[in-house]
This record gives C-alpha cells, sequence and structure tokens, in this order.
C-alpha cells in the first residue's frame, strides 16, 4: 500500500450527513484534501494515482454507460473539452463534463448538457457518493479520496444517474496517476505540453510529456496536438510512449474546416475535439458545422474580451507558451496604447519563465497581487522579481489591485498569470456577456 501524501491541513472526518444546501456543501468539500489550496504538492507521483478514485466510483455503482473522452495535457485542456461539448451538443447528445479548476464557482466544475450544474444539481451528485464516502472512512480509510477524487466521481455519478450520451474528464494533473483515468476512455486527447509541475511530471518537456502520455490505452485512439506550439521533443516522447503502449494515435496539426481567424484556443480546442469525436465514429462535421462552432464556442478565462469601455482582455496564462499567445493577442488589441497590466501567479509554476515574453515590454504599467490560498505568490514577491528585470511594478492587495487596474482607463487593460486571478477578477467585473472570440 502506498503511504499516504502529505497534507499540510489533515481534513476532518466525512460529515455524518450529505449536503443538503451550497454552504453545507462547501463545508463537505472542506472534509477532502485540496492539493489545488495546498502551497507544496506531493512530489511522489505514485500518492497521487487513481485508485482512490477508483475505489470510490465501483463502491458508489460503478462506471455509466456512455461514451468517455480523457483530456490530458499542459494546456487547452478546457478549451478541448467545452470544443467537444459544443460539438456533441450542436449534434443533439447529451453530456456531463468534469472541468477543473473552476473560475468563480464551484458548480462550473460540472457540467450538464453544455451549462454549468446548478448548486442543487452538485449537490445532488455528491449526496450520491456519501454512503459509500461513509464506508470506506470506516472501512479503508488508506483509501480515503480527495477533493478532485470526490469531484470526479460526482460526475460519474451524474452521467450514469442521467444516462448521458457523453463524459468528457478534464485531468487535473499529469495523467495515468490522475483521478479521472479511473474511468475507462473511449477516446483520449493529449494538447501542448509545457513546463509545469516539475516536482511531481518531471524536469522537461519530455518528461513531461512522457508522463501525460501514458494514459494512452492499448486499441484507444489518442489524439495529440502537433500544431506548431508542441515543441518536437514533447512531441516524439508522447509518439514513443503512445505506440509502446499500443494506442491508435493519430497527430493532429490543423483542420482546414475551421475558419483560419478563429483564435488560437478555440481553433486548436476544435480541431482536437473534431479528430477525437471522428475517430470514435461519430459522423464526419462539416465545414458549416465547424465555422458555426468556432463562431459560438464561448472560453471563459481564456483570451477572454470583457466589455468595456475600455475592453478588459482576460485570461489564466500561466505557461511560457499560454502567454506567449496572450501576449501576441494583446499586441492586436493595444496597437500604440500603453497597458495597464495586472499579474498574479501560483508559486507552484514556472512563473518567472512564464512571464518573460511580457517583462521586455516597456509599454507595460504593471500591477501585482496574490489571490487567497497558500499556493498563491504573494504580491511583494512578484513585484520583487519584476524590479530586478527593470519592470516599475505597484505590488496591491487584490481588491485595490482590482479598483487600481479599473482607474486605468486611459490604457488597454489586461490580466493574466493564473486562472485562479481570472476568476476572481471575472466575478466582480461586468455582468455583461462576452463576445465570442474571433
Amino acid at each position: 500500500m502506498p503511504a499516504a501524501p502529505p497534507d499540510l491541513n489533515p481534513p476532518p472526518q466525512v460529515p455524518g450527513s450529505a449536503p443538503r444546501d451550497r454552504e453545507e456543501l462547501l463545508t463537505y468539500f472542506a472534509a477532502f484534501t485540496d492539493f489545488e489550496r495546498q502551497r507544496a504538492l506531493p512530489t511522489d507521483r505514485r500518492s497521487l494515482g487513481p485508485r482512490r478514485c477508483a475505489h470510490l466510483i465501483e463502491r458508489a455503482g460503478g462506471a455509466p454507460a456512455g461514451i468517455v473522452i480523457q483530456v490530458a495535457g499542459s494546456k487547452g485542456k478546457g478549451s478541448t473539452v467545452l470544443a467537444l461539448e459544443h460539438l456533441l451538443r450542436a449534434r443533439g447528445h447529451t453530456t456531463i463534463a468534469a472541468m477543473s479548476p473552476h473560475l468563480e464557482r464551484i458548480e462550473e466544475r460540472l457540467r450538464i448538457d453544455g451549462r454549468e450544474s446548478s448548486p442543487e444539481e452538485l449537490i445532488g451528485a455528491v449526496a450520491s457518493l456519501h454512503p459509500a464516502l461513509r464506508a470506506i472512512e470506516a472501512e479503508a480509510p488508506e483509501l480515503r479520496p480527495t477533493f478532485f477524487d470526490v469531484m470526479t466521481a460526482s460526475a460519474v455519478r451524474a452521467a450514469a444517474s442521467r444516462g448521458s450520451d457523453f463524459l468528457l474528464l478534464e485531468v487535473g494533473l499529469g495523467g495515468p496517476l490522475d483521478s479521472t483515468s479511473a474511468v475507462p476512455p473511449t477516446a483520449q486527447i493529449l494538447t501542448v505540453i509545457d513546463l509545469e509541475h516539475r516536482a511531481q511530471l518531471g524536469d522537461t518537456v519530455e518528461e513531461i510529456a512522457a508522463e501525460k502520455a501514458g494514459i494512452a490505452r492499448e486499441g484507444i485512439p489518442l489524439i495529440v496536438e502537433a500544431s506548431a506550439d508542441q515543441e518536437g521533443r514533447a512531441l516524439e516522447a508522447a509518439r514513443r510512449v503512445a505506440e509502446a503502449r499500443g494506442a491508435r494515435l493519430r497527430l493532429v496539426a490543423e483542420d482546414p474546416r475551421i475558419p483560419a481567424g478563429t483564435l488560437v484556443p478555440a481553433r486548436r480546442g476544435l480541431a482536437l475535439a473534431t479528430a477525437a469525436l471522428e475517430s470514435i465514429g461519430v459522423h464526419p462535421f462539416t465545414k458549416e458545422e465547424l465555422s458555426a462552432a468556432a463562431g459560438e464556442l464561448r472560453l471563459p478565462g481564456r483570451l477572454e474580451l470583457l466589455p468595456g469601455p475600455p475592453p478588459l482582455l482576460l485570461d489564466g496564462a500561466h505557461t511560457i507558451r499560454s502567454v506567449r499567445l496572450f501576449a501576441e493577442r494583446l499586441a492586436e488589441l493595444r496597437g500604440d496604447a500603453p497597458v495597464t497590466l495586472l499579474v498574479g501567479t501560483m508559486r507552484d509554476k514556472e512563473w518567472r519563465t512564464a512571464l518573460t515574453p511580457l517583462v521586455s515590454d516597456p509599454g507595460i504599467h504593471w500591477i501585482a497581487t496574490s489571490t487567497e490560498g497558500a499556493r498563491s505568490t504573494p504580491a511583494e514577491e512578484l513585484a520583487a522579481w519584476l524590479r530586478s528585470e527593470g519592470r516599475e511594478v505597484v505590488p496591491l492587495p487584490l481588491d485595490a489591485a482590482v479598483q487600481r487596474l479599473r482607474a486605468a482607463t486611459g490604457t488597454v487593460r489586461a490580466v493574466t498569470g493564473s486562472f485562479h486571478l481570472a476568476g476572481a477578477v471575472r466575478s466582480g467585473w461586468s455582468n455583461e456577456p462576452s463576445a465570442p472570440p474571433r
């Protein structure tokens, strides 16, 4: 039996009763280890395995009968899951999607037929697991699930209870050892690989790609992104692992049916989603279908333009490749105008490397902040690094930082660095609908 992963804040016992309202739901979730909120993740990869989630799913009633698609990678996972969902819904299919992390509300992590779940629906999914959770705590405490295990199992039970046609699973960390790997997939997708979580996944893009490609299973389609953004070393490492495991490998760069002007996250997500669905026998998509999807697909927190005036470019970029895309989009929007950029990062990300495409720009006025949680990089630490790079920066608490950004009306305004920051800003910025990505 593997040793239990390190837990900085040992959780209380599973509550005696299932949650009945949203407040009780949040208290209920607090009973489970949440690595997303801890300062340091466990460095023993094997402690992050899917065994606990698989045990929970089995005790709660087993896997759903529908088609399961698992999406791993460093960036573009959420965009790809949303693209899958959009294409399937347009064809009349029912879907359950498990997403992570959430931007504003925990209900975003469970999507039902193209929308985020209501509090009542999420409460019901979690409550369906309660007898199994209590039994595990009493009989097999070494298999006590984590928060992510519970969220994954909730999506599984929702798909099973509703008889959904498709279950779409976004990997949280890594791949083969992630909670989502507890569910046998029908098809799998591997998006762009970047340097991230090196203590858990490996020191190089080759090692990280090999680790994430470990989701590959014999005879199962594995769609691997082969766009210009995918490093050759990562692609080759993923190919070796997939071929060794006997997966039905397919490399996908672009899809000519998708309009060329579509923003990169949506364009690549749609290309991967289309390839995965067609690999399992879904009738091929027409150019008209994909053109309509490109115009309608919303990707919250991914190069999202919130209404102004002036508008706000909001992005959760936290790897060097995603920040490069952010910088390119920012350049398109700003022209010669100055920029006020609010930035906040997670301490376990490669944030110094990630921000490199932006630090040399003398037209950026920097605001550094930090979000809630032990994993957030302190604003003063972020500001000190920016100053060492020759940038002027104002470090502020989150609320004050957002107010300063609001006041910067003579500049192009933008936010980047983490999805946690993007969500915190998005929730209070505007109630107006955002424009679709183009």
